[in-house]
């Protein structure tokens, strides 16, 4: 029997959350917290370092089933998630802000995504695609011709981002940045620079008659990958004596021009390590729960001091939201948060949609990836709520967040989400009754960091590895698959 959850469970009030919320947000342009990311740690970044590596097998205990499935490639696994929720925002934006999650069976992958703002008709058939190209690239050990055709697929779904957004703006910011290709020092850094004057030319040449605008966003997006991959090209615009903010920025375009690569052949690793994408289906979360409207009567700004028990003056206004705030200032900012409709962001779409079609969470890969870092609301929701991990946040508040009523929820759910947003909603009164946290610097949204890998890239040689691991592991999964059978 279904059930449906709804604001009415007891300790749960949402014009009390809203509001609490919508305060939140004015206080330093609702950076609530220092950004944090999952690969923060030396142990994740060196685990970033080699996708292949597959030595924390030792630390699986593959006698328990429900290990199995996780032997050494939990890495892997995210890396993989981040990259189809990349790949599914293909567009600028926060209506393409995209999630995903995934099932895994002996046998066969449930792969869903979900976004912001929901898919078009194309976007399904498109990732139907994909998940068949997945399942022949593992069933025939990387067949070439699967391989070609899951790129070119990626480029047709993606080619107007890279088009619109990411080759302007690299070619904007090689522009700032020639005279450090021109430079005549003999230092270590000599042989990238010569790398990336060779990037220079093939980015403003002008396009051949015979080649395809497909074929050209190919080339570069593989040559971002590839410079992306180098160690020294990240040294000498990010940290060496030679860089400057406008290098910096020239990595960032860098990345994420050559981010789609980075996507394929991330799907390509992951289609030859794991025999259980055979098969695979994905499945477009279909956008049912749309923007909510603003609540009517919504709480003025008196009312919600009175919910910090905090009588609402020009030194309290001071003290709640930042020293530069006076009360009609407040007031008129508060006012227009309040009357704003209220969003339903891809993180909840996608625990909603799941609690809605039987999926157990203990059986899901506990891990969502995100086209961005999550914002302060639904990673504290997803800690609440399961123990879900996503590759970060970015610590900010944005506009209204809220939860819509749902129905046709498994049994247990409704109460589980009302009491992870209870917890929330705690946690939102607690950094208001807070000082004011000071030296906390507004952060970026979009990710460079965390799908990024910095090695003295080879190709070859990386293709050496994932086929020998591919071998190695072989010969334990159908160790493990027996297991499975008996």
């Amino acid at each position: 029997m279904s059930e449906s959850f709804d604001w009415a469970f007891p300790g749960l009030n949402q014009h009390q959350f809203i509001s609490s919320a919508n305060l939140l947000a004015l206080r330093n342009g609702g950076q609530v917290e220092p950004a944090c990311s999952l690969y923060d740690s030396d142990d994740d970044k060196e685990e970033n370092d080699n996708l292949n590596d597959a030595s924390d097998t030792g630390s699986v205990n593959t006698n328990h089933v429900q290990q199995i499935s996780d032997s050494g490639h939990s890495k892997l696994k995210r890396k993989f998630l981040d990259c189809l929720a990349e790949l599914a925002a293909n567009d600028k934006g926060a209506r393409f802000v995209a999630c995903s999650g995934m099932r895994e069976r002996e046998d066969e992958v449930t792969l869903w995504i979900s976004r912001n703002e929901g898919f078009r008709a194309s976007d399904y058939g498109a990732f139907g695609r994909l998940g068949v190209l997945l399942g022949k690239l593992a069933s025939t050990n990387g067949e070439s011709q699967y391989a070609a055709e899951m790129w070119r697929e990626m480029l047709t779904y993606y080619g107007s981002r890279l088009a619109s957004t990411y080759i302007p703006n690299v070619r904007s910011s090689l522009k700032d940045c020639e005279y450090l290709f021109h430079g005549h020092q003999n230092d270590e850094f000599s042989p990238v620079r010569l790398r990336l004057l060779e990037f220079h030319k093939l980015v403003f040449e002008t396009n051949s008659p015979d080649q395809a605008l497909m074929d050209r966003q190919s080339v570069l997006a593989t040559r971002a990958y590839e410079l992306r991959m180098m160690k020294l090209v990240r040294e000498l615009l990010q940290t060496s004596s030679h860089s400057t903010p406008r290098t910096k920025k020239l990595w960032e375009g860098i990345c994420f021009l050559g981010r789609l690569r980075m996507a394929f052949e991330t799907f390509n690793n992951i289609a030859l390590n794991l025999p259980s994408f055979k098969k695979v289906t994905i499945i477009p979360v279909p956008r049912e729960i749309a923007t909510q409207k603003a609540l009517p009567s919504p709480l003025n700004l008196e009312q919600t001091f009175d919910l910090l028990n905090v009588s609402l003056d020009a030194s309290t206004v001071k003290k709640v939201i930042g020293q530069r705030w006076t009360v009609p200032k407040a007031k008129q900012s508060f006012g227009g948060l309040q009357k704003q409709k209220l969003n339903v962001h891809a993180e909840m779409q996608m625990i909603l949609h799941l609690s809605k079609t039987e999926e157990m969470f203990d059986r899901l890969f506990p891990y969502f990836g995100c086209s961005k870092y999550s914002c302060f609301m639904c990673w504290h929701f997803l800690q609440a709520y399961s123990k879900i991990r996503t590759r970060g946040c970015h610590g900010r508040l944005f506009k209204p967040w809220s939860v819509p009523q749902v129905s046709g929820m498994t049994p247990g759910s409704p109460e589980k989400t009302s009491k992870a947003l209870i917890q929330l909603q705690e946690r939102l009164k607690k950094e208001l009754k807070a000082e004011i946290k000071k030296g906390i610097s507004q952060e970026k949204t979009s990710v460079v960091g965390g799908s990024s890998v910095f090695t003295n890239y080879d190709a070859g040689s990386a293709r050496r590895k994932a086929e020998i691991e591919r071998m190695r592991m072989k010969s334990e999964q159908d160790r493990v698959a027996e297991a499975f059978r008996r």
